[in-house]
């Protein structure tokens, strides 16, 4: 999967008028002279993919409210999935404010698609505000990763992917383990390697994360 590091990837600037977004080398021009009265330029589909594993353009304007909201209202596409199981909503839950996340949510975000339990995991700040509003919305929290996207499977045959509880045991995130567990996370579940999120954090040494599990599993 591309890191958060490797999108390293929306580059703004003003210049006679004009913002240069090069999400992966990929080159768009927005007028700015009157955001957010701006149009695209060149014809392109602000839907297409930029690549297998990148979704469309609109998945790199999330750290702006303004900007992602009129491109929505202009066509741009929440739930349009790459070759893999991403979507601009993988992206959104990652790094958008949780303001912005609801907003999304209410005008057609799909909590089905993109794995965005799994990606809100990797935000920095309003984790479980954020898990929250997509748990409210049915987000499927018993389901290891990319179980239900062949595509997905056959890319990455190799790696380890399970529930998010599994992901959350295995960062050691004791506060986030209990609040998927309050909200009905299934202990028994056992991910692509064969572990159960107690032994994923036994193996990371997170000792504190494993007696939380433990008490659960003896209940």
């Amino acid at each position: 999967m591309p890191s958060r590091q490797s999108r390293g990837l929306l580059k703004e600037y003003q210049d006679a008028g004009q913002m240069l977004m090069v999400p992966m080398g990929e080159t768009w021009f927005v007028d700015v002279n009157q955001l957010p009265t701006v149009s695209l330029q060149n014809g392109r589909d602000i839907n297409k993919p930029i690549g297998e594993i990148r979704p469309p353009v609109f998945g790199y304007a999330f750290e702006d409210d303004e900007m992602a909201l009129w491109l929505l209202e202009r066509g741009a596409d929440l739930n349009r999935q790459t070759y893999i199981d991403l979507t601009p909503m993988s992206y959104a839950v990652e790094d958008a404010s949780p303001s912005l996340i609801k907003e999304l949510l209410n005008r057609g975000g799909d909590v089905q698609k993109g794995e965005l339990l799994q990606h809100a995991l990797d935000r920095k700040f309003d984790v479980i505000e954020v898990l929250a509003a997509l748990l409210d919305k049915c987000a499927p929290l018993n389901t290891v990763m990319y179980e239900n996207h062949w595509p997905s499977r056959r890319l990455f045959p190799f790696m380890e992917f399970g529930t998010p509880l599994h992901k959350a045991a295995e960062m050691g995130e004791a506060d986030i383990v209990r609040f998927l567990l309050g909200r009905g996370a299934d202990v028994s579940i056992r991910n692509t390697k064969g572990r159960t999120a107690e032994e994923c954090a036994e193996k990371a040494g997170y000792n504190n994360v494993v007696g939380v599990l433990e008490s659960v599993s003896r209940d």
